[in-house]
């Protein structure tokens, strides 16, 4: 089994653990939302469906091109991503975000998706040889999916800062 295989497979036994840890937990334990943060968060996954339609609809239009460049299932990802750190974006700003109720789960999510982006970032320095990089004259999808990885979990850590750093200004 290679490093990759492997990776993929750590991946979701870890989030198969989150989920199952998050599930054991009793219902007043959880988070919980009033109204004005079910609309918002309702808003924020229609804004992130809508930007996933409209991009999904410019790759279709330019995929030929793209696929000349990339492996195929990179710009799909990428988009998927990219929509992702839209609603995660919307939801922190107008204070609707999961998981970010106290301290210390504030602290846990900093510190986990840092690790999460420096752990890609060291994946992508293992994979920077040029033969792992270009596969039959494309980027290979083992090369530019730690990329495009850490550069998500690196934008939702400065926005997750960003975010805290306003909120202390406020107060």
């Amino acid at each position: 089994m290679n490093y990759f295989n492997l990776g993929i497979a750590v991946g979701v036994f870890a989030a198969s653990l989150l989920v199952l840890f998050r599930n054991r937990l009793s219902k007043d334990k959880q988070d919980c939302y009033d109204e004005r943060q079910v609309i918002i968060r309702g808003k924020g996954y229609q804004y992130a469906f809508f930007t996933t339609m409209g991009l999904l609809m410019l790759y279709a239009a330019f995929a030929d091109q793209l696929e000349k460049y990339l492996d195929a299932g990179i710009i799909p990802l990428a988009i998927l991503l990219f929509s992702g750190l839209i609603l995660m974006g919307y939801c922190l700003f107008h204070d609707a975000f999961w998981g970010l109720s106290s301290k210390k789960n504030k602290r846990i999510a900093v510190t986990v998706w840092a690790m999460f982006s420096v752990l890609n970032v060291m994946h992508i320095v293992d994979n920077s040889s040029p033969d792992k990089m270009w596969i039959a004259g494309r980027l290979s999808s083992r090369f530019m999916l730690p990329l495009l990885l850490s550069i998500f979990f690196a934008i939702a850590l400065i926005l997750m800062l960003l975010k805290n750093r306003m909120k202390n200004d406020e107060e």
